[in-house]
């Protein structure tokens, strides 16, 4: 019995030792320089475009809900976060700036 959950706490440990370097070595694309076409292309359509002279700003807004025990001994908990990505792009179609923000 001991054996197995050394064997497990080993799994375990490989398994979050690997999620932590994927993670780590995720990237956030570059999107300066590149059209608005390839983001709406990613993300799809955009949650809201407005006038941003001489450009526009497009935002795109994600929530997303986790259900986890966020705060042991609580009995487990739901966690709601919300991702923004906000694109400012010239007359051209061409994006001059990119923000991401988690709340």
């Amino acid at each position: 019995m001991a054996r197995l959950r050394i064997g497990t706490c080993v799994m375990l440990a490989i398994a979050i030792g690997w999620l932590m370097v994927s993670c780590a070595s995720m990237k956030e694309v570059d999107w300066t320089g590149k059209n608005i076409d390839e983001a709406i292309a990613t993300y799809g359509p955009p949650t809201k475009v407005t006038p941003n002279p001489p450009g526009k700003l497009y935002v795109w807004e994600r929530t997303h809900s986790m259900q986890g025990d966020f705060n042991p001994g609580t009995g487990g908990s739901r966690q709601t976060l919300t991702t923004m990505r906000m694109f400012t792009v010239d007359a051209n179609g061409v994006i001059t700036s990119y923000r991401r923000v988690d709340q």
